[in-house]
């Protein structure tokens, strides 16, 4: 029988069921023949057997920094010592250029381009760019991600040298030995790995549950911001004495638009585009609103918005800076919003700003409401549109001012807002930094009704902020473009 024959056996005999050593030799014979699941088994047991072993290990992941790591594995793995590889310069070029967490393609050195690349054809999904796989794992995970790809590196270059050499005993315990440490290692980052992991998907989650609860907290804002649209009209009747139809229509209206939101509380995390195009083409029915109208319902729920002092407070004095004002302002805006666009747009130049407002033809594209639609676009406009009216109001009043665009093209519909904002400039030391512009801009939770139902739209808002100007561009396909033909 042949030495190596002999010792073969021994490594897979049941003798010494306590040796540790033993263990770690037979892991690494099945390890380098390819049988996983015996290497594992065997792996695990040495560890058991000796925890204070394998816990020296360990502690190379104590620290983030790259370039400790490969200090530390190389020097537990035995390398230079077993001279098994002539690229440890590189490995420590990377580290270093690693832990600078700043990536771009004019910052990677020339020397050691392919050698990173070549790492990195080991890291999960990498997509030729280091800047991008940063941005998407996040700092932790993608430093975890990168010791294993270097991990796995290693150890493939380690079975390449080995292949070239002579097989004997003494080439074997030194199999074992980097074997066993190896396994110690990637087993401790794996685990770290699926906590990391487990760790995002949990903030994701809990994120979505944040957005959500936010998106529930705003819509019972909304709920009780509409039931004006029932008050003013009721308010209306009291001055008359004569019942008219037009102002109880009005009220109707207001109470149908308060279930409708209602049944939309969960809609922005629902549905598809499909149903836009569903509700333009069958738009005849009940509850069915042309964008026209949409435009104008949000700009009087936000006119409405400005007279509650317990939600806007801080808008509502800068509007009505006195009490005289406000109640003046009241009284006429009670009767102004049963009326018609023209007496509303007088009210809102009188009180609040100047106007520039294009409709175009937005009366010609009616929702209907089945799927939810026409409810979708109208309070995501009226979110835009308060935001309007609230980053106005900080504004002085002669420097007031609020856009409405409305335009399409053959395949798109465009309704831009565009509304005054406060801008403040300071100048910066040294002078050559020249200045810097600060703009004040909405801020809270609407933005996250916005983003949901734009979503839905297979869109994203277009925001631009400039000297003096804030605004708002929704671009969505023209669900009535088939209708029409």
């Amino acid at each position: 029988m042949s030495q190596d024959k002999k010792f073969i056996d021994q490594i897979k005999s049941d003798i010494e069921p306590g040796n540790a050593g033993l263990y770690s030799k037979r892991a690494a014979f099945y390890s380098f023949n390819l049988d996983d699941d015996n290497a594992v088994k065997n792996f695990t047991k040495a560890i058991e057997l000796e925890p204070e072993y394998a816990k020296d290990y360990l502690e190379i992941m104590a620290i983030d920094c790259v370039v400790n790591f490969i200090l530390k594995t190389e020097a537990f793995l035995g390398l230079k010592k077993l001279n098994f590889y002539n690229d440890n310069r590189d490995y420590l070029k990377l580290a270093a250029f690693l832990n600078e967490l700043c990536f771009s393609e004019d910052n990677i050195p020339v020397d050691i381009k392919e050698f990173i690349f070549r790492i990195f054809s080991n890291y999960p999904d990498f997509k030729d760019s280091l800047s991008e796989v940063l941005e998407r794992d996040g700092e932790k995970l993608f430093l975890i991600r990168s010791k294993l790809s270097i991990l796995a590196d290693i150890f493939c270059q380690f079975n390449k040298e080995i292949s070239k050499k002579e097989k004997t005993e003494e080439l074997f315990y030194q199999q074992a030995e980097f074997a066993f440490s190896y396994f110690v290692i990637d087993k401790y980052l794996q685990q770290k790995h699926i906590e990391l992991i487990e760790k995002k998907e949990e903030n994701k989650a809990q994120i979505r549950l944040d957005e959500r609860n936010k998106v529930i907290q705003d819509f019972s804002h909304h709920i009780k911001n509409l039931i004006s649209t029932i008050i003013d009209p009721l308010e209306n009747l009291k001055l008359e004495n004569d019942i008219k139809p037009r102002v109880i229509e009005n009220a109707l209206k207001g109470a149908n638009l308060i279930r409708e939101v209602v049944n939309t509380m969960s809609l922005s995390f629902k549905g598809t585009i499909d149903d836009f195009y569903y509700d333009a083409k069958y738009n005849t029915r009940k509850n069915s609103l042309d964008l026209r109208a949409i435009l104008i319902e949000s700009l009087k729920y936000s006119a409405g918005n400005m007279f509650d002092g317990k939600y806007f407070n801080n808008s509502m004095i800068e509007y009505f800076p006195t009490k005289e004002i406000y109640l003046e302002a009241k009284a006429e805006w009670t009767k102004v919003s049963q009326l018609g666009y023209s007496d509303i747009q007088s009210f809102l130049q009188k009180y609040f700003f100047e106007t520039d407002i294009t409709f175009g033809n937005a009366g010609n594209f009616v929702i209907g409401n089945e799927k939810g639609s026409a409810i979708k676009l109208l309070i995501m406009f009226q979110e835009i549109i308060l935001n309007a009216f609230k980053n106005g109001a900080f504004v002085d009043k002669k420097e007031r001012f609020l856009g409405i665009r409305f335009a399409e093209n053959r395949d798109q519909i465009f309704i831009k807002i565009e509304n005054s904002c406060e801008t403040r400039t300071i100048t910066v030391m040294p002078a050559e930094l020249g200045k810097i512009e600060i703009k004040v801009v909405t801020k809270g939770i609407g933005h996250v009704i916005i983003n949901n139902f734009a979503s839905l739209l297979n869109t994203k808002p277009i925001i631009k902020v400039e000297e003096g100007s804030y605004s708002v561009e929704i671009r969505f396909a023209d669900f009535w473009k088939e209708q029409n033909k």
